[in-house]
C-alpha cells in the first residue's frame, strides 16, 4: 500500500518559516486523497505547523469523514 507522507522537519538549530500557501496547497492535496480514499500520514514537530494542518483537516470533517482527529 502506498502512502502520502506530510512532514515538517525537526531541526532544532534552525527553524524555517512555513510556506504562506500551506493551507491552500494542503487543501488541494487532502481533497485529492479523500476523493481517491488514499491513506496518508502526518508527522509534525512544531506547534506552528500542526496548528495549521489541523485547521485544514477540520474543514474537511463533514465533507470527508475519514479525515478526523482521533480521540
Amino acid at each position: 500500500m502506498n502512502f502520502i507522507i506530510i512532514v515538517d522537519i525537526l531541526d532544532t538549530m534552525y527553524y524555517s518559516e512555513l510556506n504562506p500557501n500551506l493551507e491552500r496547497e494542503l487543501t488541494e492535496v487532502i481533497r485529492l486523497l479523500g476523493a481517491n480514499k488514499w491513506p496518508f500520514r502526518l508527522h509534525a514537530t512544531y506547534n506552528e505547523s500542526i496548528s495549521r494542518f489541523l485547521n485544514v483537516f477540520e474543514t474537511f470533517s463533514p465533507e470527508i469523514p475519514w479525515v478526523r482527529a482521533k480521540n
